[in-house]
């Protein structure tokens, strides 16, 4: 009957920490980062450029997925998470969704990609935010998408610390302060070029919301959390 105690008390104990372990690895979740401005947009096949128009580029990752800091945590106010794969996804919108391009849709199986976050947190007395994404397909006659943006901003305490998922709500309000988006895009269907396109732009705002963590995940911890307990009770008992 000891021995019965004894395994029951071990199973229960290895199950609450499994499930809790498995809640803490499930806890990654979609991490988005929007901007909006204006600015222009030329297509090189038509040759031909819309000016101040509004520009929306949204980018996408995983926490799972972000890579370590280059500098391994050397600097207390820099950080660059930066990685060649494609672990950021870009998109954008172009006068309300006239024009929409997702590098995911674009490039769904891409051959390479970079993905980067360059972070300041008052460095030189200012805060830095840079993001950006490529991806290429060198099978298909070299088509890629690339999505980047940035913002400088020396008077507004607007980032706390070098998380890459934090989150803040840039806005350009004063003079000091300065943003700027690129995107480009180029595919080819045979002989045929089907777009080749540049978009560049000035930013008026850029944020990144507090990733929530999924149903499953909280479910999972929950879990965690009541086997652990029952092991507890358990072995009080």
């Amino acid at each position: 009957m000891k021995n019965g105690t004894y395994y029951m008390k071990l199973l229960t104990t290895t199950l609450g920490i499994v499930l809790l372990g498995l809640s803490m690895s499930a806890q990654a979740v979609s991490v988005t980062v929007e901007a909006s401005g204006k600015g222009y947009y030329h297509d090189y096949i038509t040759n031909i450029t819309t000016s101040n128009v509004d520009i929306t580029q949204t980018w996408t990752f995983d926490t799972n997925d972000v890579p370590a800091d280059i500098y391994n945590g050397t600097y207390s106010d820099i950080a660059i998470y930066e990685s060649f794969t494609d672990w950021i996804n870009g998109k954008v919108s172009v006068s309300g969704g006239t024009t929409v391009v997702d590098e995911g849709t674009f490039l769904p199986d891409p051959d390479g990609g970079h993905g980067r976050l360059h972070i300041y947190d008052e460095r030189y007395g200012a805060d830095y935010y840079g993001i950006s994404t490529f991806s290429y397909d060198a099978t298909n006659n070299y088509d890629y998408f690339s999505s980047s943006a940035y913002f400088s901003d020396s008077q507004d305490d607007i980032l706390q610390g070098l998380d890459a998922t934090q989150a803040f709500n840039w806005i350009d309000n004063d003079a000091n302060d300065y943003g700027y988006g690129n995107v480009r895009w180029y595919n080819k269907t045979g002989s045929s070029y089907d777009s080749n396109v540049r978009i560049s732009y000035t930013l008026t705002s850029i944020s990144l919301a507090t990733p929530v963590p999924e149903p499953t995940t909280l479910t999972l911890m929950g879990l965690g959390l009541v086997g652990l307990a029952f092991a507890r009770k358990k072995k009080s008992a």
